[in-house]
């Protein structure tokens, strides 16, 4: 009886410690999510991304919620996020340094909707959508490969169609993108981010989407850019 107590209690608090791991890591990805969107779109507008501003359009969300407003409270503002000032305008992709913010990934049918950060580790895949280092930059001629995860920001892929659009959304355009297929590859098969002469997209993540712990395989969606800055 002791040593059934004992493995039950053990087994209870390693659950708990798990549910608070993944309750912190989805917070940071809220947080850091809805910081980003909100000042890439300031950006956008050729404003300036402020925390000062950021809280205060927070507050007036948080009273028209407490006032019946059907708004949705997602967010709070991540500890020591920088202000952000509106870049110049741009007519073509520029580098893009570490980590920094690449754009927004938009795929409408399916709802999803995630920043795009430089990089590829899991420190940016556990909040943000990956792009492929190497990998061409959107509006680019090449391949623009970007990696997400299965089970949080691209857990919509799984229903993806041919022919579903994909928006990508940086401070130099706009671009639009239609998937051409979708395959499952070893994770060694590097060759579906190799570059051609057209401008394409490539969207990684990993497989099977319901499978436990590290999956074996990747799941591949790759489309063509149909429109944008050129």
């Amino acid at each position: 009886m002791i040593f059934r107590r004992v493995v039950g209690n053990t087994f209870g608090v390693v659950g708990l410690l798990a549910v608070g791991a993944w309750l912190a890591s989805t917070a940071d990805r809220v947080v850091y999510q809805t910081w980003h969107e909100w000042a890439f779109e300031r950006q956008l507008q050729t404003e300036p991304a402020t925390v000062g501003a950021f809280l205060e359009e927070e507050k007036l969300r948080a009273v028209g919620w407490l006032v019946g407003s059907r708004q949705p409270m997602e967010s709070a503002v991540p500890a020591g996020a920088p202000a952000l000032t509106p870049p110049p305008a741009q007519s073509s992709p520029a580098p893009v340094p570490p980590h920094g913010i690449v754009g927004r990934l938009i795929i409408p049918r399916l709802g999803v909707r995630a920043i795009v950060r430089d990089g590829d580790a899991e420190d940016t895949l556990r909040v943000a959508l990956g792009h492929i280092p190497s990998t061409a930059l959107p509006g680019q001629i090449g391949n623009v490969g970007i990696a997400g995860h299965r089970d949080t920001l691209f857990r919509g892929l799984r229903g993806v169609r041919k022919n579903d659009l994909i928006l990508v959304e940086t401070q130099a355009g706009k671009y639009v993108y239609r998937v051409r297929s979708t395959r499952i590859v070893n994770p060694r098969d590097v060759s579906v981010l190799q570059a051609g002469r057209s401008r394409q997209l490539t969207l990684v993540t990993c497989y099977p989407f319901s499978y436990v712990g590290s999956a074996p395989d990747r799941f591949i969606v790759q489309a063509d850019q149909v429109s944008g800055a050129s």
